[in-house]
Order: C-alpha cells, then structure tokens, then sequence
C-alpha cells in the first residue's frame, strides 16, 4: 500500500475480462482492524475498488484473581462512553488464554469501559475469531470488574491488567412491601 492508500492487486495468469471471478483480499495492519473483502461475479479494470478500514487501538494484559492466580477464560469487553456512562453494543471483545493473558482491540481516541467478566470454560476449548473461548455461563466464585479507558491508535501494547475479587454469599430475608417475609421462595443461582 502506497503513502496515499493506493495500492496495485496482480491479477492471477488466468483473469480474462469480464470473466466471473471470486475475488478475497486480507489486510493486517497494527494500527488498523483486520480487512477482509470477497466479490463474486465480473472484474472490471476500469471501475476503481474502494474498500475503507477502520483505525484500532491495543489493549492487553492479565486477569489474576485475589490470590494471583490467572483467570483463564475470562471475557473482556469494551463499551464507548459517553458523560461516563456505557452507550450502544461492544465495540471490542476477547477473552483470556490459559495464563490469563488477553488482547484486546478497539476504536481508539474514545473513552471507553472495560469490563472483565471471569466464564465457565468451553468444554470443547473452541475460540472464537475475537479470542473469546468461553460457554457464555458465567463463573459463580468470582466478581466483574470494570475500568474506564481511552486508547490511542498506533501506539500497540497499553498494559491493563485486571484482580477480580472473590464472590462471598449473600445472606438475607426476603420480605413482601408491608414487611412480612417471604416464605415458600425458592433463589435460583443462575
């Protein structure tokens, strides 16, 4: 790729004009997310293939609990803010490896909330194309954490590493609006 974002693709020895083809192109880029593009059906060289990326910033680090051990399998994901409040769907997701490691990228130059949520492992050890390697059930023996963050693009390896605490139990009575209590209830951990 060229200073001005152009670029030249060699067509393989094969290509006739107008001839249906199956087009894929990938690009990686440290300060830009991961870029792929197919096209199905007829090539023309006089028509000029705009495709437009998006600029990612870096976050990484480790998820420890309490006693310092690494939280495998927990789920980071982060949230633009705005007047400090999380506003619309993830905009970055990833979870930890087997050390507690993880990699997460983002749009940079926006505030964001970064929660990390410890998760059952998946049985089948399958990860998702964003890292993400859980069941989805949350972990019962440990808390979520969350942290307000700004990343900047181009500047790869912003350490944040993450201590989730300890869940203790919760220990109640459950009452009607007048004060009587409950009776015949069942709580359901879920």
């Amino acid at each position: 790729v060229h200073t001005d974002g152009r670029c030249a693709l060699a067509l393989p020895h094969w290509w006739r004009p107008n001839r249906t083809i199956k087009l894929r192109i990938r690009g990686r880029s440290a300060g830009y997310r991961e870029l792929t593009h197919r096209n199905r059906g007829k090539l023309s060289l006089s028509s000029e293939l705009m495709l437009e990326v998006q600029p990612v910033a870096e976050l990484g680090g480790t998820v420890r609990n309490s006693g310092g051990e690494p939280v495998r399998h927990a789920r980071i994901a982060a949230f633009a803010t705005r007047a400090g409040q999380p506003f619309g769907d993830k905009v970055g997701e990833t979870g930890t490896n087997e050390a507690g490691v993880y990699q997460l990228f983002a749009p940079p130059d926006m505030p964001l909330l970064i929660t990390v949520t410890a998760m059952q492992p998946n049985v089948m050890r399958f990860r998702r194309m964003d890292g993400v390697n859980d069941s989805g059930a949350l972990h019962p023996d440990l808390l979520p954490t969350a942290r307000q963050v700004q990343l900047a693009a181009n500047r790869p390896g912003i350490a944040c590493d993450f201590t989730l605490a300890d869940a203790a139990a919760v220990i109640g009575t459950v009452r009607w609006p007048d004060g009587a209590p409950v009776s015949g209830l069942s709580l359901i951990h879920i």
